[in-house]
């Protein structure tokens, strides 16, 4: 079958080809015609390499910095409404996060502290089961582990 405008006694191949070559005259020509990158595409670049996109920050610095916020919007949560396990909770995991970061027990024991104050806020079986859970393997201690998890086992919402 002889495609239009290609001749039938050419290969295919030389169609990609011409293809291609077209490709590459209307990119040379776009990027002539609209000249070197501007400012606002070299700070967008900037921007863009500082955000690491994807992969998390690019250093220990920027990581403690995004663990920092996490902590104080945690403490803003539960200076609002400190009735609310669920803030208590999310406190509690920004403190571990941090304390993962920085080895700290200060964090690890006000992780603690937190999860112990949501668990008591929270009604019936409801509650910070599987944060607690995951804090108390972080922490060695395997006690209290199986009943967290009975509780989420039980939880019709996870």
């Amino acid at each position: 079958m002889a495609l239009p405008g290609f001749p039938a006694n050419r290969p295919r191949w030389m169609l990609a080809v011409y293809v291609l070559i077209a490709g590459l005259v209307v990119l040379g020509l776009t990027r002539l015609i609209d000249g070197p990158p501007s400012a606002d595409t070299t700070a967008n670049a900037a921007t863009l390499d500082a955000l690491h996109l994807g992969y998390g920050p690019k250093d220990y610095a920027a990581a403690l910095d995004v663990v920092d916020a996490a902590v104080e919007l945690g403490e803003q949560r539960v200076a609002q409404r400190p009735q609310d396990w669920i803030n208590q909770e999310s406190y509690a995991r920004a403190l571990m996060g941090r304390a993962r970061l920085t080895a700290s027990f200060d964090d690890l024991a006000a992780a603690g502290a937190a999860l112990a104050r949501g668990k008591g806020d929270a009604i019936g079986n409801s509650g910070p089961a599987l944060t607690d859970a995951v804090f108390n393997i972080s922490v060695h201690r395997s006690g209290p582990v199986p009943a967290d998890l009975a509780i989420i086992d039980h939880s019709g919402i996870m």
